[in-house]
């Protein structure tokens, strides 16, 4: 009997609001690489959105969302339509019933949309400039400090490893960059902190999925390096106790 995964939308919800999971869904995490690297990405999310709250959303024109779909309206050769008595046009779906359509094309439905609404949003932008010539490149982010995680001699075995890049991005704001390989599948799930050594302050950043990632966080503003000076991955349980666990499980100092 194939393996039941936890619901994505528990987890989602989890994620946003702190919903207790089932002690069932808690037991399959445990175990479950893909679920657990799920909720961890869930929280990165959510962590990410709620970071950039103060950000103002422009409401694009009418003719972005024609575009869009234009963009994913299937061609001409694969509609059957036929007009009705009022003039409407109906399309057939027999067709496309007998094709079928792959696993998880629901699931995944507004991704596409999103990546479609990307692509033609980018040629838009590239009609507009006149498409001669491509847009300057954004400024490469500029390093302010890096450090080399690696497991603590006193702390729990572990055969991962990482580094952290503390920058400035284009538009002078701060991020960490976190690039970790080989770490173990969570007991619960993974956490990133700042941790200011000399007043045991912490910052928690958000988190990070087993195996080999690479993510960008965003930093509070106005978060000093050589202050908050200690990169550290802890193992997190599924307590909803938003606390330290003292489990570290990678950690290093930034070096500015």
């Amino acid at each position: 009997m194939p393996q039941q995964h936890c619901d994505p939308d528990v987890l989602a919800m989890a994620a946003v609001d702190g919903t207790d999971l089932s002690e069932a869904d808690r037991a399959h995490l445990a175990t479950c690489a893909q679920c657990a690297d799920d909720l961890a990405g869930f929280r990165s999310v959510v962590a990410v959105g709620r970071d950039s709250a103060d950000v103002a959303l422009v409401t694009p024109p009418p003719s972005v969302w024609e575009a869009v779909q234009a963009e994913i309206r299937p061609g001409s050769d694969a509609r059957e339509t036929s007009p009705t008595a009022g003039g409407a046009t109906v399309t057939s779906l027999d067709s496309r019933r007998e094709r079928g359509r792959p696993a998880g094309w629901t699931r995944w439905l507004p991704v596409g949309v999103a990546a479609a609404a990307g692509a033609v949003f980018g040629g838009l932008v590239m009609s507009a400039t006149g498409g001669s010539s491509p847009s300057p490149a954004p400024a490469a982010p500029q390093v302010v400090a890096q450090a080399q995680l690696a497991a603590l001699s006193d702390g729990v075995d572990t055969i991962g490893s990482g580094q952290a890049l503390f920058e400035k991005d284009a538009d002078g704001k701060d991020i960490l960059v976190l690039d970790t390989e080989n770490l173990e599948q969570a007991s619960g799930y993974y956490q990133v902190w700042l941790i200011n050594p000399d007043t045991s302050g912490l910052i928690s950043l958000g988190t990070v999925g087993s195996g080999a990632q690479e993510v960008t966080f965003p930093v509070p503003a106005g978060i000093d390096p050589k202050d908050f000076s200690v990169v550290d991955i802890s193992d997190e349980p599924l307590d909803g106790d938003p606390n330290h666990s003292k489990v570290s499980v990678l950690r290093g100092k930034l070096e500015v």
